[in-house]
């Protein structure tokens, strides 16, 4: 019986669940998150299809295909919000638009209400945002496969993605081969648990005291190469987990949330049991740079001739060059090993229910920290490579490089982490002995892109003003900063432009990825001017979110709260609240579209 195959060997594909006809098996979790099949043996008549559909049983058998070696491309959809919505460069999506022209029906991974995973098919292409870009959690797929085959039966066309031992099942689900079908499986790393999935979740939720209405992998808003999760929360709240840094991302690219059966996979390598092959075309920036500005390059693998003909019927609608199957293998190892079992994946699980999930993983799983001497000397060539081209060696901006980092005690800097102040030529700098600075990362004031530019720089602080500054924060030649007297302006990381202005009497923060326009101007107060109106106030703190792009001519006016991924539009005024993702502009503001993302 079913049951008895291990969890080294099952894949949960349920296709034993859907091919039973009594229904005597049911899917049930363990302590780990994963479904197994268990046989409600009162029900069960003995016929052992549960064995004989079995995809890991016969895996041998179902990998088989026209093509050992696919006839392989790089590219990216020509549709840019398709491309910037999709995991990769958006193959997925341009295969599944292609079905439904066709009038057939597209089936893959959704999320329910909870993020828990399932496998839905429709004929609706409204549907399509739903299933596209990864899930990076085991789906459902309970009564799918029964679902296709009616579908299929009635004569409509369909094409269905999964995973690769999902679209192995199927295939041994099927009675025959079917015309009307096409497969379409992606490169797969592991199968992550619902469970743990659900406790980063719920860790987060209680983290930002809001729930979560949005979360997408491989958003593209801070780059592709990033590997960043966008969350997005009914408060306005937008978080971005990055590869390395986020929760979740830890445990997925440490292996630790990995089904038992990804350990030992059954169907990596080649040939294929999919007619198309989908991944994401990592090495794409060193192989064909030209394919690549950071918002996704797919890999696409064509495994069949019935995949190769449909793909034709797209392929005018991409962005395409022909590559060899060794130039994906170079960047996706996946394709042919499976993971090394992980030596604190056992520990991991079992603690799942006995720590906060946080905590866990900051046990198990430490942030890497940069130190030793190998780092630093990396750093100080980073130093003194940003010393030679901001300064040019002249002997005023030298002069104010070595007085304000090493000179002034009221300012906190450090070699060892980059975090310095870097003045260009022309930089006129003023700071009281009893203003404060602290940094954890670099400022660059005056950079020019017109090398012979005169354009002057200028950069103030009063008495007792404070200046924070996290990861950067750049102004380039005509900027204006002014931080007045017991004001303080707290930067995360912003980029700004040619004439920025940004006066600070009272409060400013600039968080994450805050691009600034030319001509911005940022304020926090009216210049000490009084005006007899009631509930007048001089000044009042600006706050502006994460990655949120000032665009050329705007003005921040004192009071402004924008919240994360907004656009503020050129040459708008700006006094109230934006919210989160939208795109604004007039004077005053008014919203232009909602949903808006973008990419740096």
């Amino acid at each position: 019986m079913i049951d008895i195959l291990s969890k080294e060997q099952c894949t949960g594909c349920s296709v034993c669940v859907d091919v039973c006809p009594v229904r005597a098996i049911s899917i049930h979790s363990d302590s780990e998150g994963f479904g197994y099949p268990k046989i409600d043996m009162g029900t069960c008549i003995r016929c052992n299809l549960c064995e004989k559909k079995c995809p890991v049983i016969y895996a041998e058998k179902l990998k088989k295909n026209d093509y050992v070696d696919p006839i392989c491309y790089a590219g990216y959809s020509k549709n840019p919000e398709i491309r910037f919505e999709s995991t990769s460069g958006g193959a997925f999506s341009t295969l599944a638009l292609q079905m439904y022209r066709e009038g057939g029906y597209v089936g893959g991974a959704v999320y329910d209400s909870k993020y828990f995973v399932r496998h839905y098919i429709s004929g609706d292409k409204k549907e399509l945002p739903r299933l596209r870009s990864s899930k990076y959690s085991q789906s459902d797929t309970v009564g799918f496969y029964n679902e296709v085959v009616h579908l299929l039966d009635a004569g409509s066309k369909v094409l269905v993605c999964g995973t690769p031992c999902q679209m192995a099942g199927l295939r041994s689900f099927l009675r025959k081969d079917y015309e009307n079908l096409i497969i379409v499986d992606f490169i797969c790393l592991s199968v992550a648990s619902p469970k743990v999935q659900r406790l980063y979740l719920d860790y987060l939720e209680q983290e930002h005291q809001s729930s979560i209405i949005e979360l997408k992998y491989k958003a593209k808003d801070i780059g592709w190469h990033n590997l960043s999760k966008r969350i997005r929360f009914a408060n306005g709240k937008t978080v971005y987990g990055k590869k390395g840094v986020d929760h979740l991302s830890r445990t997925f690219h440490n292996h630790l949330s990995a089904r038992p059966c990804c350990f030992n996979c059954k169907f990596r390598g080649f040939p294929r049991v999919a007619d198309i092959t989908l991944g994401d075309f990592w090495g794409v920036d060193k192989l064909k740079p030209h394919l690549d500005n950071n918002c996704g390059t797919s890999a696409i693998l064509l495994n069949s001739k019935k995949g190769e003909f449909f793909f034709r019927n797209v392929a005018s609608r991409m962005v395409l060059e022909g590559i060899h199957v060794n130039d994906v293998i170079l960047g996706n190892k996946a394709l042919l090993k499976s993971l090394p079992v992980p030596g604190k994946r056992a520990e991991f699980m079992a603690s799942l229910d006995k720590e906060p999930f946080d905590e866990l993983v900051d046990r198990l799983i430490p942030i890497a920290s940069k130190k030793g001497f190998k780092q630093w000397c990396y750093q100080s060539f980073k130093n003194i490579h940003r010393i030679v081209k901001a300064t040019s060696l002249h002997p005023k901006p030298l002069f104010q490089f070595l007085k304000y980092n090493f000179f002034s005690s009221n300012i906190k800097t450090s070699w060892g982490k980059g975090a310095l102040i870097f003045p260009h030529r022309y930089c006129v700098i003023q700071i009281h002995k009893k203003a404060k600075i602290e940094l954890d990362g670099y400022v660059i004031l005056g950079e020019k892109t017109i090398s012979g530019s005169k354009l002057e720089t200028r950069f103030y602080m009063c008495e007792n003003s404070c200046l924070y500054v996290k990861k950067r924060f750049r102004i380039m030649y005509g900027g204006n900063i002014e931080i007045f007297k017991n004001a303080h302006l707290i930067v995360d990381w912003c980029g700004g432009n040619v004439n920025n202005t940004i006066i600070c009497g009272d409060k400013i923060e600039l968080g994450y990825q805050v691009a600034l326009g030319r001509d911005v101007v940022i304020r926090d107060n009216n210049g000490g001017h009084n005006i007899a109106l009631e509930g007048y106030k001089n000044s009042h703190p600006v706050k502006i979110g994460a990655h949120v792009w000032l665009c050329s001519g705007c003005q921040i006016m004192p009071g402004c709260h924008i919240q994360d991924g907004a656009i503020i539009g050129a040459n708008s005024v700006v006094s109230g609240k934006v919210k989160a993702h939208t795109l604004v502009t007039g004077n005053p503001v008014r919203v232009v579209d909602n949903d808006v993302f973008w990419n740096l």
